[in-house]
C-alpha cells in the first residue's frame, strides 16, 4: 500500500469529483483493492467522518473577515477615486470646449459688427 488510510480519506472529495491526476487516482485505486474499510466507503459514496466537507461548515476566523473587509474597502476607495477623476476630466473638458466656442463666437460677432 503506497497511501495510508488517512490520506485516501482526505483525497475522497477530489477523487469523486475527478479533479485528480491519473497517477494519484491509480494509487488510490491500488489502496482500495487492499483496504476493505476505505473501499466500502468509496463504493457507498457516503464519505468519511471528519472529511473536508465537515471542516467547510466551520465559521471563518475574524482575521479572514477583517482581511476581506479591508480588500473590499480598498476596492471601493479605488472605484471612488476613478469616478472622481472621470468627473473632473468631464467638467474640465466641458469648460475648455465652452470657453473655446464662446471666444470663437465672440470673435465672429465682433467681426460682423465691423
Amino acid at each position: 500500500m503506497k497511501y495510508n488510510c488517512e490520506l485516501v480519506q482526505d483525497l475522497y472529495v477530489i477523487y469523486e469529483e475527478g479533479d485528480i491526476s491519473e497517477n494519484t487516482k491509480k494509487d488510490i485505486e491500488d489502496h482500495l483493492k487492499e483496504c476493505d474499510t476505505c473501499r466500502n466507503t468509496y463504493e457507498s459514496e457516503d464519505g468519511f467522518e471528519g472529511n473536508l466537507l465537515d471542516t467547510v461548515k466551520e465559521t471563518p476566523s475574524n482575521q479572514v473577515d477583517e482581511g476581506l473587509f479591508l480588500k473590499l474597502k480598498i476596492k471601493r476607495f479605488k472605484i471612488g477615486i476613478a469616478i472622481g477623476l472621470i468627473i473632473i476630466i468631464f467638467i474640465t473638458s466641458n469648460v475648455a470646449i465652452s470657453t473655446y466656442f464662446n471666444s470663437s463666437y465672440d470673435k465672429y460677432i465682433y467681426e460682423r459688427k465691423i
